[in-house]
């Protein structure tokens, strides 16, 4: 009879083991997906703007007439705020083989924040590196990290401290 049991708690747990992986999967295939849609929109909103010209018209409300057709057709999440945000991360990302689908919306949402690319770099490859939450994230760019790296005698020290 105990034999039994030992052989159901493994089928238990290879049985729980396949749900948690296939819900990961999913997870990241739908990340990857509104990335993807996010950088196409991003794109698709300088190509509007710039209507095949080098350089964009000004005075188009091009975002704002946008934003009021999606959110009247999709609901939220395509206020101007959110648009600006998606055409930011196609003119800084430009090409789709740069971004990470590692990396979630709320983490590029604050990595486009960074004017600085170096600085950018260093901070979307620290996220990946070290499986970084956004909040995470978001507290290490706000305390000076970067900056205190740079200054650092002992790099190793203050990133094993920070973590």
């Amino acid at each position: 009879m105990s034999n039994i049991i030992i052989k159901n708690k493994d089928l238990i747990e290879n049985i729980k083991k396949i749900i948690h992986k296939a819900r990961y999967n999913i997870l990241q295939s739908v990340n990857k997906e509104m990335l993807l849609a996010y950088f196409e929109i991003g794109k698709n909103i300088i190509e509007g703007e710039q209507d095949g010209k080098a350089r964009a018209r000004y005075g188009k409300n091009i975002i704002n007439i946008l934003s009021k057709e999606l959110t009247r057709e999709f609901g939220k999440g395509f206020d101007v705020t959110y648009l600006r945000r998606m055409r930011r991360f196609y003119l800084i990302y430009q090409k789709w083989e740069t971004v990470s689908p590692k990396l979630s919306w709320s983490h590029y949402s604050e990595l486009i924040k960074i004017e600085e690319s170096t600085k950018r770099i260093y901070f979307e490859k620290y996220a990946i590196q070290e499986n970084l939450s956004v909040r995470d994230l978001k507290r290490l760019i706000n305390s000076f990290h970067y900056e205190r790296l740079l200054l650092s005698k002992d790099k190793k020290a203050l990133l094993i401290k920070e973590k």
